[in-house]
């Protein structure tokens, strides 16, 4: 049985399958862009953002699943920008995850876990 928290594996899963969509994703647009450049030229770098915005959300899937502290900083201050975009949008539902993820990364048991590993 692993010592790490449940809420952890969560918050790796859920970078880890939002990075490997955001790069298959990438992928398709840069792919789709570059054979039909013509017709859709907006794709190609839309393509490669979403590939960079993949390949960063898989290194801090890895980084909150191996217990890196710098996971738990970047988790944290994603989960402050996301509480204010849901804030000045209204959209209350990511407004709770968001705060619910930086009360996590901030409590005692993720302090526990990213500070010894």
């Amino acid at each position: 049985m692993s010592d790490r928290p449940l809420p952890i594996v969560g918050i790796a899963a859920y970078y880890f399958i939002f990075g490997l969509l955001a790069l298959f994703g990438g992928l398709f647009n840069s792919v789709v862009g570059t054979l039909a450049f013509c017709f859709a030229p907006a794709l190609v770098p839309q393509g490669i953002i979403g590939v960079i915005t993949g390949v960063l959300n898989l290194l801090l899937a890895g980084a909150v699943w191996s217990g890196k502290s710098w996971g738990q900083l970047v988790v944290s201050v994603l989960a402050v920008i996301g509480i204010v975009i849901a804030v000045l949008h209204g959209v209350w539902l990511s407004l709770i995850v968001n705060a619910l993820v930086l009360l996590y990364m901030q409590g005692a048991e993720a302090k526990r876990f990213f500070g010894s590993n």
